[in-house]
């Protein structure tokens, strides 16, 4: 006996929107949702993040030891700033990891299947990281509305900044924040 299947489009406005199987609905979705689209925007913000959260203090030991001019206070401490806002996504996947092989050895709920009260303080890393990369938005606008540094700093901070914010944007898409905007 042969089995036919049913499928069927919703369209709005002459576009498809939905199909429909029987099984389920399906909705396409946006290009920023593709996993392939936020998987390659993960990668190449966390490596320009990371430029600033290592080669901050790689530069200023560089400078130290050539007995080179220091950055303005005012870049000093906006790099800090960025620098903890970069640091607490990787503190974050340590904490999470952490936690959740802490979690694995434990007899009983896993944070797959049911997570403990206390799990969400987890969140609490990357939300202050998040604060911590507004802050240094207002030092990247700063620094350009005054022209504060050289172009290349502002260039090179900005950028760190940019990446740090599209990660933390990851992870409010993804609900890795206490933050909740839905």
């Amino acid at each position: 006996m042969r089995r036919t299947r049913l499928l069927l489009f919703h369209e709005e406005n002459g576009e498809v929107t939905h199909l429909l199987d029987g099984l389920g609905a399906y909705e396409r979705i946006g290009y920023l949702e593709q996993l392939s689209v936020q998987g390659w925007l993960a990668v190449i913000a966390a490596v320009t993040a990371l430029t600033g959260l290592l080669g901050w203090p790689a530069a200023a030991g560089w400078r130290r030891y050539r007995g080179g001019e220091s950055p303005p206070p005012s870049a000093t401490r906006a790099r800090w700033v960025a620098g903890v806002g970069v640091a607490g996504l990787p503190l974050f996947v340590l904490v999470l990891g952490g936690v959740a092989i802490a979690m694995a050895s434990m007899d009983g709920p896993t944070l797959f299947n049911r997570p403990p009260v206390w799990f969400e303080v987890v969140f609490v890393v990357p939300t202050l990281g998040a604060l911590a990369t507004v802050g240094a938005v207002g030092y990247a606008v700063r620094a350009w509305l005054r022209h504060d540094w050289t172009l290349a700093t502002r260039v090179h901070y900005s950028v760190v900044v940019v990446g740090a914010l599209v990660l933390y944007w990851l992870l409010q898409y993804w609900n890795l924040l206490w933050i909740r905007t839905g």
